[in-house]
């Protein structure tokens, strides 16, 4: 950790799990100087709960890229009540200087974009289980303009992260977000 102790900003991304990012931050401020700006990549845990520990939760924020992340120029800023104005416009201006465009939103599960996937990827796993293959929800999709089919972008941000913001949600919302046995499955290799 000793490598971070002149860093200005660090980005976190670690495992989705609420103690080992806690850990982590612990960690960082440990280290890092007063000043030093910390951000979470998380998909759907709350920036809120992860700050909740350190010394200075004001200093924390949320940096969620879109998928693909290459290719899609959104990228959402999580406030948390914490989040002072300076370290908000840093993590605005680290997203800007990356060419993205931030969208501020508020520390709610999943943010916004996990949300509106989540409930389609549950929507195209009832499909799966109807009795449509994959190819016929993947074309569905692409005509509505997405830019990658539903199975790569699963490929791509993997089945267990995918299950892990679906039983985050299910927590929050169950009448909207029903676990998938489909999804389950998925995320332990079956």
């Amino acid at each position: 950790t000793a490598a971070f102790s002149d860093a200005d900003f660090v980005l976190e991304a670690v495992f989705e799990e609420m103690g080992v990012k806690q850990e982590v931050f612990a960690e960082l401020e440990a280290v890092v100087p007063p000043e030093c700006v910390l951000a979470t990549n998380t998909s759907a845990l709350s920036v809120t709960e992860m700050g909740a520990n350190l010394e200075h939760p004001e200093r924390l924020a949320g940096l969620h890229f879109f998928n693909p992340v290459a290719v899609l120029p959104l990228v959402e800023i999580i406030r948390t009540p914490e989040t002072d104005d300076p370290t908000l416009a840093t993590v605005w201006d680290v997203a800007a200087q990356l060419r993205k465009r931030p969208v501020l939103v508020k520390d709610a599960p999943a943010f916004v974009v996990n949300r509106v996937l989540t409930r389609m990827t549950v929507a195209l796993m009832d499909a799966l289980e109807q009795g449509n293959t994959v190819e016929e929800t993947d074309e569905a999709i692409l005509r509505l303009g997405m830019p990658m089919a539903p199975s790569v972008l699963l490929q791509m941000v993997g089945p267990r992260v995918a299950n892990h913001v679906l039983q985050t949600l299910n927590e929050a919302y169950p009448d909207r977000f029903p676990h998938s046995e489909t999804l389950a499955n998925y995320a332990k290799g079956k």
